[in-house]
């Protein structure tokens, strides 16, 4: 759009949901993340005249757990907590709503590690089936 000296105009400018997405290799597809994003106008790079931010709404992503999800991860999922919940119980002691604060210490030194080792600090007590048909639950659900 060419303008006068001195003219102004209003313009709209649509950008293409494929241009903000990026590809994510967790859920296997392109990705629009939410979020604020700059928008700026100018004779050049070098040259910015006019800066906008724009709110942009992104996908609404459902992470499938696998055994190499954090514990983190699978106790944000409704059907992997109600199921972790009780082993984790077993295995370190206090459950977190007991009012100790032993399973919330212990949820935030193990919250990082990978779903499948309980199978290992489990002493062979976890099999590593019924975590398998717990993690099928919880992408079903």
């Amino acid at each position: 759009m060419e303008l006068n000296a001195g003219q102004s105009r209003t313009v709209t400018v649509e950008v293409p949901r494929e241009r903000l997405a990026h590809w994510d290799i967790g859920v296997h597809d392109y990705v629009v993340e939410p979020g604020v994003r700059l928008v700026s106008v100018g004779a050049s790079s070098r040259d910015i005249r006019l800066t906008s931010s724009v709110d942009v709404t992104g996908d609404t992503v459902r992470r499938p757990l696998t055994l190499q999800s954090s514990i983190a991860e699978a106790l944000a999922n409704p059907v992997a907590a109600e199921g972790l919940q009780s082993i984790l119980g077993a295995m370190f002691g206090a459950p977190a709503d007991t009012g100790d604060n032993a399973g919330t210490d212990i949820l935030s030194l193990i919250g990082s590690v990978p779903l499948g080792r309980l199978v290992d600090f489990s002493g062979g007590r976890l099999p590593r089936a019924a975590l398998t048909e717990l993690v099928g639950r919880a992408n079903s659900g």
